[in-house]
């Protein structure tokens, strides 16, 4: 597989979760955009030229810069709060929700179980979940998590921070920058729609280091136009990306609580064929 299809399948995988969390909570889902998947490059065969030099790709630098809050600026409640851990053995990596978040495990979670009783203490979220839930199995979704309260909601979007995993060891060989910057430079191809405004580089808490994409996508009859934030990182023996959308009018004063989150990520182990 070429740098360039596993760009296409890093950012694919990436916009086939946040297109679908957006329009799926809206309602409004009417047009698909198609997703690229392994496409055979065209072959070419060069005209030699002593007077021409390739010149790489590269990524215009972004007007704004896309940031994690370091820890220690988050505020104090976001980094003493109760938390629930999921560990996700398979993907390898563990993350740490606040008791606000509602954590729908795609993979190993009774989903039947879990949506009753989210609806339960959340009617407000029962078509989201039960849309969500139908996923198809080859998306990559190991978790959804939805913010439970509700003074954060506009529209019909709720913020959701949703987890894709791309199982593919290659894809650990290659620079999280490049990773990053060109997954970013391929959005507006996948969809038309998206206003990519910058992207950046950090470490979390934990010492790992992700890159960030910040984008804005509006999306007819959604009510708000919504803001996302990607974090991509490397897992034992693929790739995950962190997925997080809200309305663009409350982002600012929610993303501390998905920066707090992401602070959390660890990566581990991956559980064994054998279960060891």
């Amino acid at each position: 597989m070429s740098k360039r299809q596993i760009i296409l399948l890093v950012a694919g995988a990436l916009f086939s979760i946040t297109t679908s969390a957006c329009g799926m909570i809206s309602g409004l889902f009417a047009t698909e955009t198609p997703v690229p998947t392994n496409t055979p490059l065209p072959t070419s065969t060069p005209t030699p030229s002593p007077t021409v030099t390739p010149v790489p790709t590269v990524v215009e630098a972004a007007e704004e810069p896309c940031t994690l809050s370091p820890f220690s600026s988050l505020p104090t409640e976001y980094q003493t709060s109760d938390t629930v851990t999921h560990v996700d053995e398979e993907a390898g990596y563990e993350l740490a929700f606040s008791e606000t978040w509602v954590l729908v495990d795609m993979v190993e979670g009774d989903v039947d179980e879990v949506l009753a009783t989210t609806v339960e203490q959340f009617p407000e979220l029962e078509s989201t979940l039960e849309t969500f839930l139908n996923q198809p199995g080859d998306t990559g979704l190991r978790l959804l998590s939805l913010y439970g309260d509700l003074d954060f909601v506009f529209g019909n979007i709720f913020p959701n921070l949703s987890v894709v995993y791309i199982a593919d060891p290659l894809i650990t060989l290659l620079p999280i920058e490049l990773l990053t910057e060109q997954t970013a430079l391929s959005m507006p191809t996948l969809i038309p729609e998206i206003e990519v405004l910058g992207t950046g580089f950090a470490e979390n808490a934990q010492a790992v280091s992700v890159g960030l994409i910040c984008s804005r996508l509006d999306l007819s009859g959604a009510g708000h136009p919504t803001f996302q934030k990607q974090v991509i990182a490397k897992g034992p023996a693929g790739l995950l990306v962190f997925t997080f959308v809200a309305a663009d009018d409350v982002f600012a004063e929610i993303e501390p609580l998905f920066d707090a989150v992401i602070h959390t990520f660890k990566v581990i182990e991956p559980e064994s064929e054998d279960g060891g």
